[in-house]
């Protein structure tokens, strides 16, 4: 049996893209079930989404996608894709780098981050950025089993679509959090808490990119204490990531009803003052699948990639604006041949004004000078 649910909505804030492809596809992989999302820019910026769920129900990943895509109405190929791994499904360390290792592999970052030598690193996709939250510089490492990322591009090639990303749904929506009509500056950093229906991601981010992220239990009637010890956990794992200081502000995001239920005054004792609690993103796969598609429409390539050595190169297509340059000339044009056609009728008007007058006024002059003189 297929559960699906489709919505369509009007999102009127404009959008930073300057991409040729108004459509693209955004989809959460879970164990149990796909949720997409299809993102579409129209006149003046707007974007409007449509939303899918297809469960799997024991069928295989190629057959629920192409309901999925079915659903979507994604008819049209060659859309760029989007998707998103069960950050369970990945591992995830921010470690501070030593001068002279920038050039190291992203597998001999990896081993080191998981202090093994046993770990078969050949079974896992990896993802390394490297940044500087801080004073010091860090490496961002993402890793994901191989076999599972291979099978995603696998069955989405299968479909006639293009596949641009695969990550973790904890990076792309903490991305989606810090463009929340946030006042936290990209330099600050900002430790939110993203909420779901029975378990939380702490996280610890500057800007759109994670320092650090922890899913933990969130105690369904004791919620106010899961968020004070994800918060506590998050400070204790700080100093390991190469942090020299503690986030300034505290975000919630998401499970607005808790607002009215949850116990406000253990999180004003235990939370910095002037902590926000702003509606989204939440940990719910829809706002998974939309953060996924938001990045393309929003033109953002910073986040983590664990296909990222298979991109194609980039061309032109995707960096010049054709459709904007050819509007431009086209309007161009129209005003030089309205232009035209107006000064050829002011240069034509004197001399029909001319044509028109000289037969009367030579006429009038030849009478004055024939006419007797008395």
């Amino acid at each position: 049996m297929i559960h699906s649910a489709k919505a369509s909505a009007w999102n009127s804030r404009g959008t930073r893209s300057h991409r040729n492809a108004n459509d693209c596809l955004g989809i959460f992989f879970g164990r149990t079930a796909l949720e997409g999302c299809r993102a579409g820019r129209r006149l003046f910026g707007a974007v409007r989404y449509e939303r899918c769920t297809v469960a799997r129900d024991g069928r295989t990943l190629g057959e629920a996608l192409g309901e999925l895509l079915t659903k979507l109405d994604a008819k049209k190929k060659g859309l760029p894709v989007f998707a998103a791994l069960l950050t369970e499904d990945c591992y995830f360390a921010t470690r501070p780098t030593v001068d002279g290792a920038s050039g190291a592999s992203t597998r001999s970052l990896l081993r080191e981050s998981l202090r093994s030598s046993a770990a078969r690193l050949d079974a896992m996709a990896v993802d390394v950025i490297r940044w500087q939250p801080d004073r010091r510089s860090v490496a961002g490492i993402v890793a994901a089993p191989k076999d599972l990322v291979d099978e995603i591009r696998d069955v989405v090639a299968r479909s006639g679509h293009a596949l641009r990303r695969v990550a973790p749904a904890a990076s792309c929506l903490i991305a989606a959090a810090s463009d929340t009509n946030s006042p936290e500056r990209d330099e600050e950093l900002t430790a939110r808490v993203l909420l779901g229906d029975s378990s939380l991601l702490a996280v610890i981010s500057r800007g759109r990119r994670a320092v650090q992220w922890r899913r933990s239990p969130l105690p369904i009637g004791d919620e106010a204490t899961g968020i004070v010890s994800a918060i506590r956990s998050l400070d204790a794992a700080a100093s390991s990531c190469g942090l020299g200081r503690r986030p300034k502000s505290v975000v919630l995001h998401g499970r607005r009803e808790l607002r009215s239920l949850i116990d406000r005054q253990r999180l004003a004792e235990n939370l910095p003052e002037g902590f926000r609690w702003v509606d989204s993103p939440s940990l719910l796969p829809a706002d998974v699948a939309q953060a996924m598609a938001d990045q393309w429409q929003a033109d953002e390539d910073e986040g983590f990639d664990l296909i990222r050595q298979y991109r194609d190169p980039i061309s032109l297509r995707r960096v010049v604006p054709y459709r904007e340059i050819g509007s431009a000339v086209a309007i161009a044009a129209l005003l030089s041949g309205l232009l035209w056609l107006r000064w050829n009728d002011a240069s034509s008007t004197p001399a029909s004004l001319v044509s028109t007058a000289s037969p009367t006024v030579v006429g009038d002059a030849s009478n004055e000078s024939t006419r007797p003189s008395r």
